[in-house]
């Protein structure tokens, strides 16, 4: 009984660490009828999510405060991600042999001064892809001090980087789901401090 129970927590922490890829839990934008499950349910939840974005059928879209100002409006990111050779903690782009395909779509939502409003759309669930893309880019989040500036100007406990929209379908009912999030308060705050027009801003 023990073996079997820690085979399937080793299965529910694989299927997490899908999810939670970008650092970020896409369970947190489901509503709270359909996150509070019993194990086994909870268990069939996780797998049938994972699935959906291992087959690319589960769209999620995050919106990231960049630093500096984006040239392109838009973009595809396609490069290998792998562990960083000069610190194993951190992942890294690196040559196709030693990592695993990672592809981000981007599009700027709004430019102020020095700072990008970004809208990004996963094709893959790298760990870290995300921030390691917008490193890639040249323009790292602001709060980042792992992939960017390690002075930052404001105060934050981590990088403004936030899931908000996730459109999947149900593991349970079979209908395809959309889901938003909005911003949370000190992401906003920082927006309006940059000049950002926070009402404009579509989930």
């Amino acid at each position: 009984a023990r073996m079997e129970e820690k085979t399937l927590e080793s299965a529910r922490q694989a299927a997490l660490q899908q999810l939670v890829a970008a650092d970020h839990d896409v369970l947190a934008v489901l509503p709270l009828e359909d996150r509070v499950l019993d194990g086994e349910a909870l268990d069939a939840a996780h797998v049938a999510l994972a699935k959906q974005i291992e087959q690319k059928t589960c769209a999620r879209q995050y919106l990231a405060l960049l630093e500096g100002n984006l040239k392109e409006d838009a973009g595809t990111v396609t490069t290998y991600i792998g562990r960083d050779p000069k610190d194993r903690v951190r992942m890294a782009v690196v040559p196709p042999e030693k990592g695993r395909i990672a592809i981000t779509d981007y599009r700027v939502e709004q430019r102020s001064g020095a700072y990008t409003l970004c809208r990004f759309s996963l094709h893959t669930g790298r760990t870290h892809q995300i921030r390691v893309h917008a490193k890639y880019l040249g323009h790292p989040i602001v709060g980042d001090d792992v992939y960017g500036i390690k002075k930052q100007r404001f105060d934050l406990n981590g990088q403004l980087l936030h899931a908000c929209r996730l459109e999947l379908t149900h593991p349970r009912g079979g209908e395809r789901m959309s889901f938003t999030a909005p911003l949370p308060d000190y992401f906003l705050a920082v927006l309006k401090k940059c000049g950002f027009d926070a009402d404009c801003i579509v989930y």
